[in-house]
C-alpha cells in the first residue's frame, strides 16, 4: 500500500473520532459556555447547557485547543464560571506561577505566551492580577502611615503607591 493512502485513511479516520466527540455531551456543554460567554466565537450554533465541570472543560479541549488558551485566565479572573471541587496540582501551579508574575510552563502544551495574552482580557479589561507581597513595618512607620492617611483622606495602599511613585521619580 502506498504512504498517501494510509495517511489518508488514517487523517479519515481521526476526522470521524473527532467529529463523534463533538457530538458528547461533555463538548457540546463546554463549547455552549465559552460561545455563550463570548470566550470563542464558533460558527456551528452550540446551545449554553448550563456551567460545566472542569474534568469535562479539559477532555473538550483535546478536541477545541483555543479552551487551553482560556482556561488559565478564566480559573484566575472569574473561577466561579467553571464548577471544580478541587483543582490538580498541575492547574494550581499554573495559577500560582501567573499569580507571581513568572509562568514558565505549558498548559496541556499551549506555550505560557500563548495563555498569558488572555489573562488581562478575561474580567477585568486590560488589568492582570495583583500581587500580594507583604511588609514588616516598625511601630512608627504604621504611626506615621496612619497619620499620612488621616490627614490626605486617602487610603493606606494609595499613601504607599504615591511614596513609590515620588521614589521612582514617575
Amino acid at each position: 500500500m502506498n504512504e498517501p493512502n494510509l495517511i489518508y485513511k488514517e487523517a479519515k479516520k481521526r476526522l470521524r473520532a473527532i467529529r463523534k466527540d463533538m457530538q458528547d455531551l461533555r463538548y457540546r456543554r463546554t463549547i455552549g459556555f465559552f460561545k455563550k460567554h463570548g470566550f470563542l466565537f464558533i460558527n456551528r450554533p452550540y446551545p449554553y447547557l448550563g456551567r460545566p465541570d472542569l474534568p469535562d472543560v479539559i477532555w473538550a479541549g483535546r478536541i477545541e485547543p483555543r479552551i487551553y488558551e482560556l482556561l488559565p485566565a478564566i480559573l484566575l479572573k472569574r473561577p466561579r464560571l467553571i464548577r471544580t471541587t478541587v483543582l490538580p496540582d498541575p492547574i494550581k501551579q499554573i495559577l500560582q506561577d501567573i499569580r507571581k508574575g513568572h509562568p514558565t510552563k505549558p498548559f496541556y502544551g499551549i506555550p505560557a505566551a500563548q495563555y498569558m495574552q488572555w489573562v488581562t482580557e478575561i474580567g477585568h479589561k486590560h488589568k492582570s492580577p495583583t500581587l500580594l507581597k507583604t511588609f514588616r513595618f516598625q511601630q512608627n512607620d504604621i504611626k506615621l502611615l496612619k497619620t499620612i492617611t488621616e490627614k490626605s483622606g486617602i487610603t493606606e495602599i494609595e499613601a504607599i503607591r504615591k511614596g513609590l511613585k515620588l521614589l521612582s521619580g514617575k
